[in-house]
C-alpha cells in the first residue's frame, strides 16, 4: 500500500548518508544534483526520452565555464549531425572519417598534414583557368594551384 504525505512548503532532510532501496522517480521542471562528482552506472544516458512521434528538440550536453564561453556538443535534430561549440553560440559539425559519404565541403577549411609544423596545406578556391581550384602550401610554394590533366597536358604542347 503506498503512502501519500504532502507537505506545503519546503522539506530538508539532512543526513551524512541515505540509502533509497528501489526505484526513484522525481517529477518536476527542474532537478539539480550538487555535487563535486557524479558517478553514473549506466552505459546509455537517454535524452529527450518523452519524444514521441517526429523529433524536433535538439540535445545538448553544455559544459558552464564561468566567465568564459561556454563549450558543447549537441545532437541538432533539424540537420541530423552532431555539433560542437567552443564559444556556446557557433556550432560546427563533426564529420567521422569511417562515416563520411558523399561530398566533403572543405571551402573556407585549409587541411593541414600537421598542424603544428603545417608542412603541406591544402585549401580550395576559384579555380584559374583550366585549374582545379585546388592550392597547396608547403616549404617550396605558397598558394600553388593544381592544375587539371588537360591543363598540364596543353602547357607541355605548348612549352615542350
Amino acid at each position: 500500500m503506498s503512502t501519500i504525505k504532502n507537505i506545503p512548503d519546503k522539506y530538508t532532510i539532512n543526513v551524512p548518508q541515505m540509502t533509497i532501496n528501489g526505484n526513484l522517480i522525481v517529477l518536476g521542471n527542474s532537478t539539480v544534483v550538487e555535487s563535486q562528482t557524479l558517478s553514473v552506472y549506466d552505459n546509455v544516458i537517454t535524452m529527450n526520452a518523452n519524444t514521441t512521434g517526429t523529433p524536433t528538440l535538439d540535445a545538448t550536453i553544455q559544459v558552464d565555464r564561468g566567465t568564459s564561453a561556454n563549450t558543447a556538443i549537441r545532437w541538432h535534430e533539424s540537420t541530423q549531425t552532431w555539433q560542437l561549440t567552443n564559444n556556446g553560440t557557433t556550432f560546427y559539425n563533426i564529420q567521422v572519417a569511417n562515416a563520411i559519404s558523399g561530398n566533403i565541403n572543405i571551402s573556407g577549411i585549409t587541411l593541414y598534414t600537421t598542424p603544428s609544423s603545417g608542412n603541406i596545406q591544402i585549401s580550395a578556391n576559384t579555380p584559374g583557368s583550366g585549374g582545379s581550384g585546388v592550392y597547396v602550401t608547403s616549404n617550396v610554394a605558397t598558394n600553388a594551384e593544381l592544375v587539371t590533366k588537360s591543363k598540364a597536358v596543353a602547357y607541355s604542347i605548348v612549352f615542350g
